[in-house]
This record gives structure tokens, C-alpha cells and sequence, in this order.
């Protein structure tokens, strides 16, 4: 053995490294001994379990071996080449973290995990909790996945990578989320915000727009003015054959909400004594609800209009009262027809007297007799009883003097 080479492999010389104490290594080198001649050496000789029987030379120290030693190999644990040896990584797997992306409904969940020096990743397992309630278990191969959730509610996302060393979790790989209440409609809560029915009260921004209180109120007058008596108030005057009389209608809407009004206006007592002169826009039309042999039962229609709260709207007509006026005498079923008034109502009642033909003044007159009690009946016959007794008593008393005359008369003394 010797820290130079002498004759080369070729030659069967052969080298062998070892470790030094400072971590470097040194090469020997060794080959057969008679390689360098037939000589002879004084030498210390011992054997140790190794090696065996060994030698050093007395003259240089170098070692002899009876045997070559065997190769060296790197230490159990260790890898490499000998001398250059080292302990290999151990493996490692970890979560390292969580991603939770929304969109909309949609929760995007991605891992983020590693394996190294011979780990491996098996499977990645998402649980999702509400509250403490376990709601769903994702299992994949995949690191992402997505997963659809509308309840709402508080939610934690807790990650478990499966690997070859086992399951692998962290804080890192634990995240929670929100999903906050619907926004209710202010005016219901039942409803939602979005929802198309979600909507105030036009008039009052506290009231849900199909509350009962959010409604319209329409409130309906009528007013009438003789224009061929210098506009008169038509309730103030009597109207003539062929005066011109223009109705007013009025419609104001006190309520909270629009709604649609049809002005609608009866007007069979006034055709009794006048004809529709100007409509007004409005169309007549015939009473469906009317009683059979109701000859004037007509009713002044207008298209129906939005009204909005606050606002008012308004429609006229002009009758002519008739040139020939109907003595026709007062129906017995309805005593306000034909009696010599115009009455027509619309919220309130305007009613207008109309110069009647003479017949009508005396139907007037002596509409009734006069009403009697049991005692005035009575009196009444006891006069009448009276009258004749008088009258039977007289015609007695008559009879017996023209006898007594007669017979004076016949016998001369007369």
C-alpha cells in the first residue's frame, strides 16, 4: 500500500479511498507485492478480524495485506458512492392553503399542496360545513372544483390532502365564508328586494304598493248650469221647453295610488224631459241592469282614464230640455218618473225643476185625498145617517098634511 501510484491497473494496481477526518477523502493505493521484485522485508506482523494477517515495513511503514480488502460501500441510510456518501431528504407532504373565489352562486375552491423526496399526493377531500352542520364532502383527484350554494348562512371550507405519509391539513387550508341574508322589500318583508312586486306605495314611500291602504279614493260631484238663463244655477231655476242645461262632472282622486276611473253617468230621468245636445265625447248607451219596460234607462259613457292621487279630471255633457213637454202621468213602480223634475246623480244629486204642461200641475195637485182616521169615518156616516133620517121623517110629515087638506077640502070646511 502507498499514496502514489506505481504500475497502473493494467498491472493489477488498484486504488481505494478513504474518508479524512475534515470531510475530504484520500486515495491509497495497493497492488501485488511482487510487483517490485523477489526481495524480502523485515516487517511488523498482526492480524485483526478484518483483514486478517497484515504486515508494516519496517524500512517505510507501508501496509501489506495478505488479501485485497473488499470494496467499500456507503453506510445503511446513506446513498451515493463511497466515499461520497450523504443521507438522502426525507419525504415531506403538506397543505399549504386554501382559495375561495365566488361567482354568483358558484364557489370556486382551489388547493395548494405539495409533495418532495418521494411523497405523493393521492387525493384531495373538501368538507363544507354551515354552521357546524357538515353539508357537503368533495372528493377529487383535482385541485380545483366548484361548488353551488344559495342558503344563507356562515360556512367553513376545511381541506384534507390524502398522501403517501398520510392526511395532511392546516390552518392555512381551513377557510370560511358568508352568505348574507336576501335584502326583504322595505314595504313587505316577505319579498324580496328584487322582486318585481317589490314596490312603494306612489303616494306614500312606506306603504307596499298592493296594501289595502294603498288605493285610490275617488271622490265624484256634479254641478249643472242653465245656459240659455244666463248660466244660472240649474237647481235655482225652473227649465223651459228648449233650454240648453250643461252638466259638470268632477272625478279627484284622494287616495294613495292610480288607478283607472270610467266616468259613468244615468242618465234616464233626464231623458225624460230633455235629449243629449252635446255628449261631451262620452256614448250612450242602453242601462243592461234595467228593469224590463224601462224605456229611458240610459247610461253617458266615457273612456276610462289613469287618475293619479291628487289629480282631478273632469267631463260635461249639454241636454235641451224637449219642445213638447210628456204629460205622461207619474209611474206608479217609480213615483220620480215623469214628475216634472230632472234629477241626475253623480256623487251628489243635482235636480232641476222643469215647467210642466197644465195636466201635470193638476196631477200634481190632487195626487192623493185626504187621509182619514176611524173616528172622521165615522163622524162622516153619522152626518150622512142624519141627513136622511131628516129627509124620511120630512117626506112623512108631508104626506099626512096633503091627506089632511084633501079631506077638508071634500068635506067644505076649507
Amino acid at each position: 500500500w502507498g499514496l502514489t501510484p506505481h504500475f497502473g491497473a493494467s498491472r493489477g494496481e488498484e486504488s481505494y479511498v478513504v474518508r479524512t477526518s475534515q470531510g475530504g477523502a484520500r486515495t491509497f493505493y495497493y497492488r501485488p507485492h511482487n510487483l517490485w521484485g523477489s526481495f524480502s522485508y523485515r516487517a511488523f506482523v498482526g492480524y485483526s478480524l478484518g483483514p486478517g494477517w497484515f504486515a508494516i515495513m519496517l524500512n517505510c511503514g507501508n501496509l501489506i495485506l495478505k488479501i485485497a480488502p473488499p470494496n467499500h460501500h456507503c453506510p445503511t441510510g446513506q446513498v451515493g458512492t463511497y466515499p461520497y456518501c450523504s443521507t438522502p431528504p426525507t419525504p415531506v407532504a403538506t397543505c399549504n392553503a386554501l382559495d375561495v373565489k365566488k361567482n354568483g352562486d358558484t364557489y370556486q375552491l382551489t388547493a395548494n399542496a405539495s409533495a418532495a423526496n418521494g411523497a405523493t399526493i393521492q387525493e384531495y377531500i373538501y368538507k363544507v360545513y354551515r354552521g357546524n352542520a357538515l353539508v357537503k364532502t368533495i372528493k377529487t383527484n383535482d385541485k380545483i372544483v366548484t361548488y353551488t350554494e344559495k342558503t344563507p348562512g356562515s360556512y367553513k371550507v376545511a381541506l384534507t390532502v390524502k398522501t403517501s405519509l398520510g392526511d395532511k391539513t392546516s390552518e392555512a387550508c381551513t377557510k370560511t365564508f358568508t352568505i348574507p341574508e336576501p335584502e326583504r322589500c322595505p314595504q313587505n318583508p316577505k319579498l324580496l328586494k328584487a322582486d318585481p312586486q317589490c314596490q312603494p306605495c306612489p303616494a306614500d314611500s312606506t306603504l307596499w304598493i298592493n296594501d289595502s291602504r294603498c288605493s285610490a279614493s275617488f271622490v265624484q260631484t256634479k254641478s249643472a248650469s242653465n245656459l240659455t238663463q244666463n248660466n244660472a244655477d240649474a237647481t235655482t231655476v225652473t227649465a223651459k221647453s228648449g233650454d240648453r242645461i250643461t252638466y259638470t262632472l268632477s272625478v279627484k282622486n284622494k287616495g294613495l295610488k292610480e288607478e283607472e276611473f270610467t266616468f259613468k253617468d244615468q242618465v234616464g230621468d233626464v231623458l225624460e224631459y230633455a235629449d243629449i245636445f252635446d255628449a261631451g265625447g262620452g256614448t250612450l248607451t242602453d242601462d243592461k241592469n234595467a228593469s224590463t219596460g224601462s224605456t229611458n234607462a240610459k247610461f253617458l259613457i266615457w273612456k276610462a282614464v289613469k287618475i293619479k292621487p291628487g289629480e282631478s279630471q273632469k267631463r260635461s255633457f249639454t241636454i235641451q230640455i224637449k219642445n213638447n213637454l210628456s204629460a205622461m202621468a207619474n209611474g206608479k213602480s217609480n213615483p220620480t218618473s215623469y214628475d216634472c223634475r230632472i234629477d241626475n246623480t253623480f256623487g251628489n244629486t243635482v235636480s232641476t225643476k222643469v215647467d210642466c204642461p197644465a195636466p201635470k200641475v193638476i196631477e200634481q195637485a190632487t195626487s192623493q185625498l185626504p187621509k182619514t182616521g176611524a173616528s172622521e169615518n165615522m163622524l162622516f156616516a153619522g152626518v150622512i145617517s142624519a141627513v136622511v133620517v131628516f129627509f124620511y121623517a120630512r117626506s112623512r110629515q108631508l104626506n099626512k098634511e096633503v091627506r089632511i087638506i084633501r079631506r077638508d077640502m071634500s068635506a067644505g070646511t076649507l
